[in-house]
């Protein structure tokens, strides 16, 4: 009896398959190269170079250009030792994740409720100026806007330091460079300059929203705020846990820019993040497989964080990012 054999597409190789997809797709992939040689050439192949560097005792005076890197003596894992064995480390290590805590509690919540009250505005014009207004620090340099909380904290008539010693607050240097009030001020400039563009995500997903919940709500008897409550933010939530995994995953990101334009060595005890100190460590020290290996400690951190915190939604019901 002549057996016959039936092949299967689902056991055609890799690259079989591949290749019948690009004579199939062939000017859709010829639109997504340009994008995908860009996150090769600028992301990924930095990423390899990021971690060889970790492993190496580099130095750029080694060689010219990427033989610098490639013929450099190898340390192995000498970098990562030194990292844990650093007496600044972990002091360094609580100030980032306690800036970043501090960050997520007050900054992640304030686009969204500023999302929900923009929502229930019914004046047009006056929506449109308030969220204008609100988007424009996003737009200022960082440099500018550090500069600007300076001048306003000057010790010698500086108009938020007149306003804080009215409240009671006083300090016998600037406040940036006191140790009580650098955090919250560095939360609140920070939470100033990105509510109003965060907001426009939640925005979005509310403009989504089914309006025969809203008038099934209005039936039901429920007034605007409770509309909000039990309609609009049920129905965004899948977009608050996204965003929410995002952050977590940039927790060890406390803000290089905004903390190097505002700190001091009188702060450092309070304000050193990881950013910084690698930035004295590794730029001005020369220390750059250091530097490399801290960077790949974050982005490791920050990797487990995410697959963590994604894990924590599935598992209450919600969706992740995957």
């Amino acid at each position: 009896m002549k057996t016959v054999t039936i092949d299967h597409p689902g056991k055609k190789g890799l690259g079989q398959r591949f290749l019948k997809s690009v004579r199939k797709y062939g000017l859709f992939y010829l639109f997504a190269a340009p994008g995908l040689i860009y996150f090769l050439v600028f992301n990924y192949f930095p990423m390899f170079l990021g971690v060889l560097i970790s492993l190496k005792n580099y130095t750029p005076f080694g060689g010219k250009g990427l033989a610098a890197i490639f013929d450099a003596e190898w340390a192995g894992i000498y970098h990562y030792k030194r990292l844990l064995q650093l007496p600044d480390f972990y002091r360094v290590l609580k100030n980032t994740i306690g800036i970043s805590l501090m960050k997520l509690v007050v900054c992640f919540p304030l686009p969204i409720i500023f999302a929900l009250l923009l929502n229930e505005v019914r004046h047009v014009k006056f929506k449109k100026t308030v969220q204008t207004i609100s988007y424009l620090p996003h737009f200022i340099s960082v440099v500018v806007i550090a500069g600007l909380l300076k001048t306003l904290l000057d010790p010698e008539g500086g108009v938020l330091t007149n306003v804080m010693n009215s409240l009671g607050f006083y300090s016998e240097t600037s406040f940036l460079s006191d140790t009580r009030f650098y955090r919250p001020l560095l939360v609140l400039m920070n939470a100033w300059m990105k509510f109003g563009w965060d907001s426009i995500v939640y925005l979005s997903a509310i403009t989504g929203v089914d309006v025969q919940l809203y008038e099934a709500a209005a039936i039901d008897g429920a007034g605007r705020f409770k509309k909000c409550i039990h309609v609009t933010l049920p129905a965004i939530l899948p977009t608050i846990i996204v965003m929410l995994v995002l952050n977590v995953g940039h927790i060890l990101d406390a803000g290089f820019q905004d903390i190097l334009l505002t700190y001091s060595e009188l702060t450092y005890s309070v304000a050193d993040v990881i950013d910084t100190y690698v930035y004295r460590l590794g730029i001005n020290g020369t220390s750059y497989g250091l530097s490399a290996a801290m960077g790949l400690f974050k982005s490791v951190v920050g990797l487990l964080l995410v697959v963590g915190t994604n894990k924590l939604a599935n598992k209450f019901g919600e969706n992740g990012l995957w």
